[in-house]
């Protein structure tokens, strides 16, 4: 379970920008650890149920099946690779202080962005955000 955030979320948008990225850093940088982990996890599992179903399909002369079930697999092996990928470059960048800065303009992150994905590494205004109506 994660820990409570130290400061309600919309109060966040009060606190200047260091502060908010490091509270944000402190507060994600477990939870991005626990995503790192299930995503291997899941990994090591779609490994096992794909071969699984395979060996399970390999006496069936059902072509379209096997191959669909690889297809399917692999397409979302990619995905779940991305996404640790993504995952495990955050956790560098906490780890050198680059997390919470844009890549392009190098200026702060909207703490709201990053509590939304603590893998962006773009600001809205980079990102092309458009602004939220209410």
């Amino acid at each position: 379970m994660a820990t409570p955030f130290p400061v309600p979320v919309p109060q966040i948008l009060d606190i200047p920008s260091e502060s908010a990225r490091t509270l944000l850093l402190n507060y994600l940088r477990p939870v991005a650890l626990k995503k790192a982990e299930q995503l291997l996890t899941l990994l090591d599992r779609l490994g096992a149920e794909h071969a699984a179903n395979l060996s399970s399909l390999a006496s069936t002369d059902d072509r379209p099946t096997i191959a669909a079930t690889a297809h399917n697999s692999a397409a979302i092996a990619v995905i779940l690779r991305n996404a640790l990928a993504a995952t495990q470059q955050a956790l560098a960048n906490m780890e050198t202080d680059r997390w919470g800065f844009c890549v392009k303009c190098e200026s702060y992150i909207e703490p709201e962005r990053l509590l939304a994905a603590l893998t962006v590494d773009t600001c809205c205004t980079c990102a092309g955000c458009r602004p939220q109506v209410d």
